[in-house]
Formats: structure tokens, C-alpha cells, sequence
């Protein structure tokens, strides 16, 4: 019966966002989630650009939910706003797809 489950693709789906917002909002730093196109999984966050510690963590986040859900559908990427010009903001984070948790 598990089989089933893990080829399901919708499932697997869910269950790989779950595991990771779960997770993800664990970190002060992550402000936002978006789901593009083609399941990339944009994780936003908000600190110094220089910052590796927070984009490490996230990436601890990302490897737990590929070792955790099978087949786990979505290409990981985080931007920091820091590093996006603030005329347009708004616009350029909705470029990255639709919203799925925000802080």
C-alpha cells in the first residue's frame, strides 16, 4: 500500500512542500516561499547579502526533505532581497511565482 502512495505524484508533492514549509519556517530569516513554474521552490530571505549562515541552514532544510520524501519534486533556490534592487521589489518576488507561506 505504501508503494501506491510514493508513486503518487500529487502526494509526493504535497508531501515535500509540507516537509519543507515545516521546517523552513524554523529560520527567523526565510520571509517568504514561492512555488514557480516548473516546481522551482523559491525560498526568500531577508539579511545581510554576505550572510552564508542563513542560506546554510536553509540548505540543511532542503537536503532533510530530499533524504525524507522520495522522489521529492522541486529545485531548491534562495534569494535574499538584500541582493535585489528595493525600486520594483514587490514586483520581482511575485516574478518568482506564487505565494505558499509568508511570514
Amino acid at each position: 500500500m505504501e508503494q501506491k502512495h510514493d508513486q503518487n505524484p500529487k502526494l509526493t508533492h504535497f508531501k515535500a512542500l509540507q516537509t519543507y514549509l515545516g521546517m523552513v519556517q524554523e529560520i527567523p530569516e526565510v520571509v517568504e516561499v514561492r512555488l514557480g513554474a516548473q516546481n522551482e521552490l523559491h525560498t526568500i530571505i531577508s539579511g545581510p547579502w554576505d550572510d552564508d549562515a542563513v542560506c546554510e541552514r536553509v540548505s540543511d532544510v532542503e537536503d532533510a526533505v530530499i533524504r525524507s520524501v522520495k522522489n521529492q519534486p522541486f529545485l531548491f533556490l534562495v534569494v535574499n532581497t538584500q541582493r535585489i534592487p528595493q525600486d520594483g521589489i514587490q514586483e520581482q518576488l511575485q516574478s518568482f511565482g506564487e505565494l505558499v507561506w509568508k511570514r
